[in-house]
């Protein structure tokens, strides 16, 4: 596959295309994860939902190669349950969303870590 390579060095890695990550852990549960994305896009961000269920060290290593700032984490019991796990990947620092009830609490999770992101992302380009 593409990411195989450019792990491999075959070829540069392609820059992240969207602001937020979801690893897929459970192939049966693709319509929850899909109807996550689709709320996590209505407040505005992008987002990619990794393309197969494999270890969340391996998905998780993928999304920091490609620089996602945040993953909103979430496995079977979490989807059932409507929470999930908002997760800085920058500093390994994550909190338990229950979206289900009230979404804003999702939107408003993301939101601060998103603008932690950017802000850090603006303070590196005007120090180079």
């Amino acid at each position: 596959t593409l990411a195989a390579l450019e792990q491999l060095g075959g070829i540069d890695p392609t820059p992240r295309t969207a602001d937020v990550f979801i690893p897929l852990f459970d192939a049966t549960q693709i319509p929850a994860y899909l109807h996550l994305a689709s709320l996590i896009r209505s407040f505005g961000w992008n987002c990619e939902l990794y393309p197969e269920a494999k270890k969340l060290g391996q998905q998780l290593k993928y999304a920091d190669t490609r620089g996602f700032p945040v993953a909103v984490i979430a496995g079977s019991e979490e989807l059932a349950a409507g929470s999930c796990q908002v997760k800085d990947l920058r500093h390994r620092i994550s909190t338990d969303i229950a979206w289900r009830d009230d979404p804003s609490q999702l939107q408003t999770a993301l939101a601060k870590l998103l603008q932690l992101a950017d802000s850090q992302l603006l303070a590196n380009a005007k120090a180079t």
